[in-house]
């Protein structure tokens, strides 16, 4: 299988193209071994914790508090719900930033940064019993300051000693500096004295951001990777120091950035670190920027990263450089299975959770009853700068050609409600055949490409068979009133994906007026050739 794409290209010169005569129960005879950035996960600021075998990642993703998401590969995530959501008691009141969960005496706390009634950042430290939650405030703010404080990390050394690192931030302080300081051993008090680690000093990092600390140790080298250059900014960058003790003196590499933007990525920036599945490899999770433009809109990304070791040198860190295109899975992570015709049977939520992965999910806006699927529409979409929409439900599309065919029970009133089948590869960077409302009842065929957005619109009729068929980097669409004689459209788009993967979904975007859009079905079909006699 190629690192550059899954798919198996298919001539259609010279062919005839064969259809089962029956629906297959699967939908491909393969797996996937390989993963692209972005991930479907809308987060900033990510840490993920590795508790046993399973990872959890937090980060800014709410307005109210933060979500979690679980994942046993670092590719695939599942989105548990919030973590932590504020109460009226609580003392952060908004802009919660930068989640990161440590593990102390079998308990588990949650540190960030939040805004309380009248004052400027500060951190919070909250306990539970379990890395999903729910957390309760414990200490807030955890530590006394005079000036707004950002961008908290623990680290958990040899001996058992805890230390954080945090920002003192440019809003109050004129740049953005980190310390650090130790933790006592109750974590509720942290000792008065601090140490100076890095503030702004290379030509890249301009002169006011050093953020987002992160540290981890190799061998007797402490390393602090860490954030330059404002967050919106196309040229916010990854970095990184050394030291022989946690508490410093901290030396930059004079090989900074470590991570950097290109010409697909933009604004790589506040990371984690954590190994793949096996131990054998190591990853940096970071976020980038939705729009190669920069801004606030940011997504997770996933790459492989390095130490380097030679006698008689310091140990280096080596980042090749953040990818977009298919990379294999973390070592010891399982292939993942390939996208699987489903029918809707029975009522276990949990189980079609399991098959699916569920884009922005919200579990108490869907359900499975009698053999259909039920999305509740919101106002949410994923339009050019929008990434809002919600319960798309998303699987792996199969290696090479394939149609896949589900049927609708849909009535749109209000513009621009609608449901739609997908190939997706991100929430930038998909095609779609849906049933909209646009000033009357609509097919619209649409496909997006970072955010150049275009689109078809033909009579829906009562047709409510929607199909999508893929030949080689050709996709075409059809509906169906009866589901036998099918209406192909007028339309063909060529992409070439990554890393694709078959959806639905529904949305109602731009209204508060909510409708149900119910899915009988996904029927996913090989395409099978031959030569023409």
């Amino acid at each position: 299988m190629s690192m550059m794409s899954r798919f198996v290209r298919v001539a259609v010169l010279g062919v005839t193209l064969l259809l089962g005569a029956a629906r297959l129960a699967t939908a491909a005879d393969g797996v996937v071994a390989t993963y692209a950035n972005p991930l479907d996960v809308i987060v900033a600021d990510p840490f993920v914790l590795r508790h046993g075998d399973t990872y959890y990642l937090y980060g800014t993703s709410a307005k109210d508090g933060f979500h979690v998401w679980t994942s046993k590969n670092l590719v695939d995530w599942k989105d548990q719900g919030y973590c932590f959501q504020k109460s009226d008691g609580d003392y952060g009141r908004r802009k919660f930033w930068a989640p990161e969960v440590f593990e102390r005496d079998g308990k588990f706390y949650l540190h960030y940064s939040a805004v309380g009634r009248g004052t400027s950042h500060r951190i919070v430290l909250a306990v539970a019993d379990s890395p999903l939650g729910p957390f309760r405030e414990k200490k807030a703010p955890w530590f006394e300051s005079d000036k707004a404080i950002i961008d908290s990390n623990v680290f958990k050394d040899d001996d058992g000693q805890l230390y954080l690192y945090y920002v003192l931030d440019c809003s109050e302080n004129g740049d953005s500096e980190i310390y650090v300081r130790k933790i006592s051993t109750d974590v509720t008090i942290i000792e008065k004295s601090d140490s100076f680690c890095v503030k702004p000093s290379q030509k890249w990092e301009g002169d006011q951001w050093n953020e987002a600390p992160y540290v981890f140790k190799r061998g007797k080298t402490y390393f602090l990777t860490y954030s330059a250059n404002c967050y919106v900014d196309t040229n916010y960058n990854i970095g990184y120091a050394r030291a022989s003790s946690p508490l410093g003196p901290w030396t930059k590499s004079t090989a900074n950035p470590l991570v950097c933007n290109n010409k697909d990525v933009s604004g790589p920036g506040h990371n984690s670190v954590v190994d793949s599945p096996d131990g054998k490899e190591l990853f940096l999770v970071y976020h980038f920027h939705q729009q190669l433009t920069g801004g606030t809109q940011r997504h997770l990304g996933i790459d492989r990263m390095r130490v380097i070791e030679e006698p008689g040198k310091a140990p280096t860190l080596a980042f090749d450089q953040p990818t977009i295109t298919s990379q294999p899975l973390p070592s010891g992570a399982k292939p993942l299975p390939a996208g699987v015709s489903d029918e809707f049977t029975g009522d276990d939520d949990d189980k079609l959770g399991d098959q699916w992965r569920i884009f922005n999910a919200d579990k108490t806006s869907w359900k499975l009853s009698g053999g259909w699927l039920s999305i509740r529409t919101q106002d949410g979409d994923v339009f050019r700068e929008r990434d809002d929409l919600q319960n798309l439900f998303l699987q792996h599309a199969p290696a090479g050609d394939y149609s896949v065919t589900t049927r609708l029970d849909f009535n749109p009133t209000e513009n621009y409600q609608n449901a739609q089948l997908c190939v997706w590869e991100d929430h930038n960077n998909y095609l779609k055949i849906a049933i909209v409302h646009d000033n009357g009842l609509h097919l619209e065929i649409a496909r997006e490409e970072r955010i150049d957005y275009k689109k078809r619109l033909f009579p829906a009729g009562q047709q409510r068979y929607l199909r999508i068929t893929k030949i080689g980097d050709s996709f075409s669409f059809a509906a169906s009133v009866d589901g036998k004689q099918w209406n192909t459209l007028d339309v063909t788009f060529q992409a070439s994906f990554n890393e694709p993967k078959i959806g639905i979904g529904a949305a109602s975007p731009g209204t508060d007026k909510s409708t149900e859009a119910r899915f009988d079905f996904v029927h996913i079909d090989p395409i099978t050739a031959r030569a023409s006699r």
